[in-house]
């Protein structure tokens, strides 16, 4: 089974909009073994239209549309599609009574320009929009192929997948008889890709198991694929030959800082952090999961070295004869703040994100009359682990962008904190 897809609207086109729809789309689609033949953009005209339902109509059974459901006059996708398939545009009185009361519950004035929204195809089958007020539709061509359309705001288009069009897509690939295909995912850290694949290689899946990745900094996604192939059998493989210390996760929707939450208040322990070279990145990375006041007590960002002492008690001497960057200035970042915030594990990271050597202030980075060199190039960091057992800290270095080194940092911190819940080795990188 092949479908294409088409986004409408010139705010894709002149890039005041990042076209995010597609790559879901496509991600589902592929995960369904459905062929997707081509991705199309083009503006809110109904030439325009028309031209690339006719070319992507040669290649696929069904082009999914997005965009132009809207009530304004720029919005023609339900115009274009009708004149395309030689129907009228009518009114359906159960949606336009369903508009008036999303209106009337959202207290807003109805319109009568909002009735727009009411009206489809001669014929059409109409997809609800359970969080919208604009519903899609699916319609056939002479042909025997089909459209769908789909508005471009991504909440509701993905609420209108999971509710309809998933099934709708199913049912058809039966009456195709297309196979279905399975999937499995990992998410790998700590890894390189070639090394991944490599190691893959070596297991001789065979071909009937399909294996491709996707470097997602700062991990790796792998995906296996196969239609009545041992999916489950074939990871598990995987999985031993690269360590369950690296692959963390095999639900591309759990990433790393959903898997520390959940390890956190699975244990019913608490969490603190004390950055500095992150920023409070971090702390973001934790707070953006669901549930994570359960376990997240807070966090410090101490940049300079007098909050370093104020905040998190750092002695003067660890700065002065070690530097900020530096195991014993990272083991009293992290005790400062268990013993400041009472949580179970406290985690810090200090570092030289760079990105020049000439932008670093020695004073505040590194002991007095220690320069930055080979000791302590940018893209070193350190990261203090503070429990009720102790202290430990870790020596890192990863060579990028200022960006790219503070993301590592923060990802590497939650690494160290899932090993330890999962009882898993140790990172072995200068640990002192």
């Amino acid at each position: 089974m092949k479908v294409a897809l088409l986004t409408i609207g010139s705010e894709i086109l002149d890039g005041r909009v990042v076209d995010t729809n597609s790559a879901y789309l496509c991600a589902l689609l592929t995960n369904l073994g459905i062929t997707v033949t081509g991705i199309s953009s083009c503006d809110d005209a109904i030439p325009d239209v028309h031209d690339l339902l006719s070319h992507l109509l040669k290649q696929a059974a069904c082009v999914i549309v997005t965009g132009g459901l809207g009530p304004t006059s720029d919005d023609l996708t339900r115009e274009a599609v009708a004149s395309f398939i030689g129907e009228d545009i009518v009114l359906n009185p159960a949606s336009l009574e369903r508009l008036k009361g999303l209106y009337a519950v959202r207290q807003r004035t109805f319109d009568p320009s909002n009735a727009k929204q009411a009206t489809f195809p001669s014929g059409a089958e109409i997809i609800p929009n359970p969080v919208g007020t604009a519903e899609g539709f699916r319609v056939s061509t002479s042909e025997g192929a089909y459209i769908i359309c789909l508005p471009g705001v991504p909440r509701e288009l993905r609420a209108m997948i999971d509710g309809t069009v998933l099934s709708m897509l199913k049912k058809e690939m039966v009456v195709r008889k297309s196979p279905i295909f399975e999937q499995r995912a990992a998410r790998i850290f700590g890894l390189p890709e070639s090394l991944i694949g490599s190691k893959v290689v070596e297991l001789n899946l065979g071909e009937a198991i399909k294996v491709s990745y996707r470097a997602s900094f700062p991990e790796v996604h792998l995906l296996i694929r196969g239609v009545n192939q041992p999916l489950d059998v074939a990871l598990g493989r995987i999985s031993a030959a690269l360590g369950a210390d690296h692959v963390y996760s095999s639900d591309l929707e759990i990433g790393m800082p959903e898997t520390v939450v959940s390890l956190l208040t699975g244990s019913g322990q608490t969490i603190a952090v004390a950055e500095s070279c992150t920023g409070g990145m971090l702390g973001e990375l934790l707070t953006t999961v669901a549930g994570a006041s359960e376990c997240f007590l807070g966090g410090v960002i101490a940049y300079s070295n007098n909050l370093k002492r104020s905040l998190l008690n750092v002695s003067q001497e660890s700065l002065t004869n070690h530097g900020a960057v530096s195991h014993k200035t990272a083991l009293e970042m992290a005790l400062g703040a268990r013993l400041a915030t009472q949580s179970s594990i406290a985690v810090s990271i200090t570092g030289i994100a760079g990105p020049e050597r000439a932008s670093i202030a020695p004073a505040e980075i590194l002991a007095p009359g220690v320069p930055v060199g080979p000791e302590k190039p940018v893209g070193s960091f350190f990261i203090g682990l503070s429990t009720p057992e102790g202290e430990k800290s870790y020596r890192f270095f990863f060579s990028s962008s200022r960006g790219l080194i503070r993301k590592f940092a923060a990802y590497k911190a939650l690494d160290v904190v899932r090993r330890l819940l999962s009882q898993l080795p140790e990172v072995a990188d200068d640990i002192k």
